[in-house]
């Protein structure tokens, strides 16, 4: 949770990080996406965009949602097989 957190603190796609939102403002994405991370469904830029637009109701650029999901795979590919 905390590695997908910080990918998104990183981007803070809504800029609220930059206007001193709370530490666990992305949390609730966060949890969504983790999802993605660590289970048998792969993170795409479309799983980033449905995650978002279900928290936010706005849809994140294209460019910022293939960066997050490129991170999100990155770290999926990180974890030891089981």
């Amino acid at each position: 949770m905390k590695a997908v957190r910080a990918i998104l603190d990183q981007y803070d796609p809504e800029g609220l990080r930059a206007i001193g939102a709370p530490d666990d403002e992305y949390d609730p994405e966060a949890h969504d996406l983790v999802r993605f991370v660590l289970g048998t469904t792969t993170p795409t830029p479309e799983t980033v965009q449905a995650t978002w637009h279900r928290w936010f109701a706005t849809e994140l650029r294209p460019d910022l949602a293939e960066a997050i999901n490129g991170d999100l795979q990155r770290l999926r590919a990180a974890i030891p097989e089981p």
